[in-house]
């Protein structure tokens, strides 16, 4: 009724719960260990959900954003040494404390993603798909893949670019690769495949993809399907 909605409707786990963090990076090591052909793992949604319209840090509205429950909220509050428990009201009032808290949830997600490299073998790769915009990333769904990448703590990282907008498809293709700057963090292209009219759009954004290792499609199901417009 308020006109707000998820970006994507779903059930989200709160990285910031240190038994959500645990038992996530348990499932990723027990993986490793018991496949050691496994080639990686692919983390998507590896990040906050937003909201419609985005909210671009707890400061502002209208929007909301999540990672509000208590345990969390306690947790923030220990490690920082605050006197009381905050609330998404208290951030809303004080512009400092609300930077403070978004960084604070950035750097979960960023430690999260430490775990994991941690508890995987050295051979096996880690890839996260991408925010395409990078400061509604790092400002709405606190994932910083721009410090992922310069900080090499990715095998892979694969841009959900999905549009039919060529045009738009290309200014996300060069605004990835200017984050190239050496390193072994591979750069993907997604090419959305089912918003394509035709296989010649897949080829144009594969083309306009050039300056980067590679693309994604997706998805393979849209693909195989024989009543997909892009065959």
């Amino acid at each position: 009724t308020s006109g707000e909605e998820m970006e994507t409707a779903g059930l989200w786990l709160d990285p910031a719960s240190p038994r959500v963090s645990k038992h996530i990076v348990s499932v990723f090591a027990e993986l490793s260990d018991s496949y050691p052909k496994l080639s990686g793992v692919q983390l998507d949604f590896f990040r906050y959900p937003y909201s419609l319209p985005v909210k671009p840090g707890s400061f502002w509205g209208p929007g909301i954003d999540w990672g509000y429950n208590p345990k969390t909220l306690e947790r923030f509050a220990n490690e920082h040494e605050l006197r009381e428990v905050p609330t998404a009201t208290h951030f809303q009032a004080n512009r400092g404390d609300a930077i403070t808290w978004d960084s604070w949830r950035r750097g979960v997600v960023t430690q999260y993603l430490h775990d994991i490299r941690d508890a995987l073998q050295p051979d096996h790769k880690l890839s996260v798909a991408a925010i395409p915009w990078a400061d509604r990333a790092y400002l709405s769904a606190y994932q910083n893949w721009r410090k992922w990448v310069s900080e090499e703590l990715l095998d892979e990282l694969c841009l959900m670019s999905y549009t039919e907008d060529h045009e738009l498809f290309q200014y996300l293709v060069r605004q990835l690769a200017a984050h190239r700057v050496g390193g072994k963090t591979e750069l993907f292209a997604g090419v959305g495949s089912w918003l394509q009219g035709s296989k010649e759009g897949i080829l144009r954004q594969e083309e306009l993809a050039s300056p980067l290792d590679g693309t994604v499609l997706f998805s393979y199901g849209n693909l195989r399907d024989p009543n997909s417009v892009a065959l």
